[in-house]
């Protein structure tokens, strides 16, 4: 699990490269066209990655808070690891 989050850092990396190469030219004249349409094919991507984190962040904030089975009882600190670093990259999207 925490390869699967550790993974979307560069994903975010990316997508926030692309918000600021947007930004960069969204003034130039004749290319409002094609800055709504990377936008919102900018906006698809983000939402994309938006439904595979949140799942993810139920679950490891449920395996580190509250009643877990007995198996995850020694895991707690490494799931709130992971549930930390999907809360670090919601709050990113959530920016974008």
């Amino acid at each position: 699990m925490d390869a699967i989050v550790d993974r979307y850092f560069p994903i975010i990396d990316v997508l926030e490269g692309e918000l600021e190469g947007i930004e960069a030219q969204i003034f130039d004249h004749g290319a409002a066209r094609s800055n709504v349409e990377q936008l919102y094919a900018l906006k698809h991507r983000i939402m994309t990655v938006r439904h595979a984190v949140a799942p993810l962040g139920e679950a490891s904030f449920k395996l580190w808070s509250g009643r877990v089975p007995p198996v995850c009882e020694g895991c707690r600190e490494y799931f709130r690891d992971v549930y930390d670093h999907l809360m670090r990259i919601q709050a990113t999207l959530d920016h974008l």
